[in-house]
């Protein structure tokens, strides 16, 4: 009914909804929802250099693109950056989507982290320990060792799939870091 008697030529609407509701708050889906239209925004996902994602903006870029709606000069007090829409087909369907690989990211990403350093001290300390103890099988631990450093690439190179299934991702994981221990122990 309001859009029915709004002049959208020299107007800007904008529908927020910032916070998520308790039940999907429960779940860990945290995005908000929000719509704009007016003059010279098409149909699309709105999308912001601050976050570089169709579809994903900052609360911290609406004021800026309210700012830029009515001409006044740029706020250097503004932290967010104006929007613009990228054309689309099946929005809900692709924010969705988005909203499910960040909420598997967000969950797996802490016990990944803890897990990774917690087994970089266990490795460091066998190498400490063995370095005192028994030099001769520090070498032992070459392969962990490349092991910890392949995995920051293994989890960047999984990140490009939109796998979201623990178990798939885990293995994709394991198998890029054998991959990458087995080249580099063979140069």
């Amino acid at each position: 009914m309001l859009m029915g008697k709004t002049d959208l030529s020299n107007s800007l609407i904008i529908v927020a909804a910032t916070t998520p509701t308790d039940e999907a708050s429960r779940e860990r889906m945290l995005f908000g929802f929000l719509g704009a239209q007016g003059d010279g925004l098409e149909e699309g996902l709105l999308t912001t250099p601050t976050t570089r994602k169709d579809g994903v903006i900052a609360l911290s870029d609406i004021a800026p693109n309210i700012g830029s709606f009515l001409r006044l000069d740029h706020d250097s007090r503004y932290i967010g950056r104006t929007w613009h829409v990228e054309a689309a087909d099946n929005n809900m369907t692709m924010m969705e989507e988005i909203e499910k690989r960040t909420v598997f990211a967000s969950i797996l990403r802490p016990a990944f982290v803890k897990g990774y350093v917690v087994l970089h001290l266990i490795i460091l300390a066998f190498i400490i320990f063995f370095l005192f103890f028994d030099p001769k099988k520090v070498n032992y631990f070459t392969p962990l060792l490349l092991g910890l450093i392949a995995v920051p690439a293994a989890l960047l190179l999984v990140c490009l799939t939109n796998i979201t299934s623990l178990w798939l991702y885990i293995l994709l994981c394991s198998l890029i870091v054998v991959a990458l221990v087995s080249v580099s122990i063979r140069l």
